[in-house]
Order: C-alpha cells, then sequence, then structure tokens
C-alpha cells in the first residue's frame, strides 16, 4: 500500500513472502499472512522475501496504514469526544487522524476545531482554508473570525450556510451551533445600540440596515428583541421597509418554485430574500409554510413567530398563532 511500511524499506509488487520472523510461510492461506503481518504499532517483523530467484531480507516496523476508513473513524470520534466535553482525548484522536492524512478534509476539521478549541483562531482558518462545502467547517471558521473579531467576515461565511445544514441533526455540529451566537454577541449589540441611536434620530431606513444585519447574526434569544425594534420602526414609518429589487426577485423564485413542490429550493430562496429585507413580514410568513411542507416544524414555527412579531395587528395574525399551536401538537406528539 502507498506510505505504508512495506513500500518504506522496499518491498514491492510481486515478493513473495516465504518467512515471516524466521518462520516458513509455505502452505499459508493469505489470510493467515496477514494476520501474522498484524501487529501492535511500532513492533518490527522480519520478513524473508524471494524477488526473482534472490533472497532477501527485509526489517518492517509495524504502522497504522493509512486508509480513508481510518481517517473518517478518528475524526468523528474527536469531534464526539468535543461534543462531551472531552477536548484532551478529542486533541488526541484529532492529531491521530491529521498524522496520517493531513490532506484529509475530516482531518483537518477536527484538528481546526482543536485549534479553536485552544484558541488557535489563525490556526483554524488556515486548517479550513478550501473547504467551503461542508456545514461544521463553515461555523468552526465563522467562529474563529468572530473570537478575532472580524465580525463581517463571519457572519458573511454563517448566513452563506445553507438553513437545512445549520438545522442539521448531526451531533457533533451542536456545540459549535452554540458557540458561534456566543461570539456574535458583541456583533449584535453593536448593531442594536446603533440601531437604537439612528431610530432617536428620525433615520428609520438606516436604523433597519442595521438590524437587518443584527438579524443575520442572531439565535432564537436575540430574534425577538430585534424583531421588536423592527416593528416599532415601521409602525413609526412604514416607507422606510420598502421591499428591494434583490428580495423581491429571491421571494419569487421562491413563490414558483414552491408552485413546483421544490419546497427545498424555495426555502433557500426565501431565505435569501429574508437575508435581503429581513424587515418584511410576508417573507417569514411563506417561508414558515414551506418549512412546514418540509416537516421541518421548528423552523416554521421560529419563522411564524418572528412573521407576528413583526406584524402582530396582520388581519391573519389569529390564523398563524391558531397555526403554530399545530405545529407544536405534531412536534409533542409525532402526529404526521
Amino acid at each position: 500500500m502507498p506510505g505504508g511500511p512495506a513500500e518504506a524499506v522496499g518491498i514491492v509488487a510481486g515478493d513473495r513472502i516465504t518467512k515471516i520472523d524466521s518462520v516458513s510461510t509455505k502452505g499459508w492461506t493469505p489470510a493467515r499472512v496477514v494476520k501474522h503481518l498484524r501487529g501492535p504499532v511500532g513492533t518490527s517483523v522480519i520478513l524473508t522475501i524471494h524477488r526473482n530467484g534472490r533472497i532477501l531480507e527485509k526489517h518492517l516496523r509495524r504502522a497504522l496504514i493509512p486508509s480513508t476508513e481510518t481517517v473518517e473513524a478518528l475524526a468523528v470520534r474527536s469531534l464526539a469526544y468535543r461534543k462531551l466535553g472531552k477536548l484532551e482525548r478529542a486533541a488526541k484522536e484529532a492529531d491521530k487522524a491529521f498524522q496520517i492524512d493531513s490532506s484529509s478534509s475530516s482531518a483537518k476539521i477536527a484538528m481546526a476545531a482543536t485549534y479553536l478549541d485552544r484558541r488557535d483562531y489563525d490556526g483554524t482558518i488556515r486548517l479550513l482554508s478550501g473547504i467551503n462545502n461542508v456545514a461544521i467547517a463553515r461555523i468552526l471558521k465563522a467562529t474563529a473570525y468572530a473570537k478575532l473579531g472580524d465580525f463581517e467576515k463571519a457572519v458573511a461565511i454563517f448566513s452563506a450556510i445553507p438553513q437545512e445544514e445549520v438545522s442539521s441533526k448531526d451531533i457533533p455540529l451542536w456545540k459549535d451551533r452554540r458557540d458561534l451566537p456566543k461570539a456574535l454577541k458583541p456583533f449584535i449589540a453593536s448593531k442594536m445600540k446603533n440601531a437604537v441611536a439612528l431610530k432617536a434620530q428620525g433615520r428609520y431606513k438606516e436604523a433597519l440596515i442595521q438590524l437587518a444585519d443584527a438579524l443575520k447574526a442572531a439565535d432564537a434569544m436575540d430574534l425577538e428583541a430585534i424583531s421588536s425594534e423592527i416593528a416599532e420602526i415601521m409602525a413609526l414609518d412604514p416607507t422606510a421597509a420598502a421591499i428591494p429589487e434583490k428580495a423581491r426577485k429571491h421571494a419569487l423564485r421562491g413563490e414558483m418554485l414552491a408552485e413546483k413542490g421544490k419546497f427545498q429550493n424555495a426555502a433557500n430562496e426565501y431565505r435569501k430574500a429574508i437575508l435581503a429585507a429581513p424587515y418584511i413580514p410576508k417573507l417569514y410568513f411563506n417561508t414558515a409554510l414551506i418549512y412546514s411542507k418540509l416537516e421541518n416544524y421548528p423552523q416554521a414555527i421560529r419563522h411564524m413567530k418572528t412573521y407576528l412579531i413583526l406584524a402582530p395587528k396582520a388581519l391573519n395574525a389569529r390564523a398563524a398563532q391558531d397555526q403554530i399551536y399545530k405545529w407544536e401538537v405534531v412536534l409533542e406528539k409525532g402526529i404526521e
């Protein structure tokens, strides 16, 4: 195997093993040969081989053979230990995976998580550069940027993650989904402070821009406070919340995709619309209905609650609240 102990001592294809530690292998099955070749990592084994009529003796030191399965298993174990708070064991498993294959994305992610725990934020970012399509890698990278104070970069990375990946039930993501909003608290507080000051000056459109930025980084705890501020500004000046063209475009795309039954794609489009104009109530209402079609009731409830915060006096407010109650029953009872 490339990179293995045999290659390191010059054993090549076609060599025939005739003895293992001076014991003849005559009559042995391939499985028996493999069994005797295996042993604890770091121990030695002496092979007698025949090559084109010559007899050669090779001294090997057993090693962990690189394999995708081994690296993946070590990386998953590392992330699982992190979730349990066993950071030393997590670091050991990550280091093993990285030593075997430093080019593996899984090994890099596990090692980057360890760097993050050690507050080596630059190291985290460096390891994850080039890994752009894995949710946990993006979350780790965003957290590292937030810890370094580059909140704009952190929010840009986080808001680009598809919602279905952010809301995944994947266990290794749990810890990092909790940690990132905490790291972004200073950013949200700053945006809220700016918005309040701008609102006091009657600069409502500018205040909405600040609150829109805060919403991109908000978790459930911040969502209600930010949405309440938006609702207050809209009550003071409804013209401040005109829907921009970018949001309109994505909302229409989402509407058309939903009509064709492509609900996940529709949800993705509506999320883009919300990111462009998070102060438009109808976007949350429509998104909630789409998530209900996907049977993602936690997201459906979250978006419908936001709709009611932004539009508490809407004509369908009673029906929207009743729908939330129904979705909650589905979650509690497992009713389909």
